[in-house]
């Protein structure tokens, strides 16, 4: 069953595709596609760097198995981190093992922070 959205027209659009076979999610995707300098595609997820710990924003999981079947099609896939206050951006060439090992040390941070809360 599909999700349900605000848009008629990607209601629609969503009935119809799936008549045909197809899947449809707005989950996971990149916030970018581009086209580089030999026509390839590149897909580019923006993350936010902490000024305070210079840790990044994790990818979410279906953000890590979206770029990976990316990669798997040929598409050039990045992750774009917007520098703290020295103002510096990288361009992180993506990796599923790094992402699957930040995601965890992230999620972990997450819980632990949720549960000791919980236990004041």
């Amino acid at each position: 069953m599909a999700r349900h959205y605000k848009n008629v027209a990607e209601n629609t659009f969503v009935t119809l595709a799936e008549q045909r076979g197809w899947q449809v999610s707005k989950k996971g995707w990149p916030d970018f596609f581009c086209i580089n300098d030999k026509g390839k595609p590149v897909a580019v997820e923006v993350k936010r760097q902490s000024a305070t710990t210079g840790s990044r924003q994790s990818l979410r999981a279906s953000q890590i198995h979206r770029m990976a079947w990316l990669t798997s099609l040929g598409a050039e896939v990045y992750t774009f981190v917007q520098g703290n206050a020295t103002g510096e951006n990288s361009l992180i060439p993506f990796n599923e093992e790094d992402e699957w090992a930040h995601y965890e040390s992230q999620t972990t941070k997450s819980f632990t922070k949720k549960h000791k809360a919980r236990n004041i």
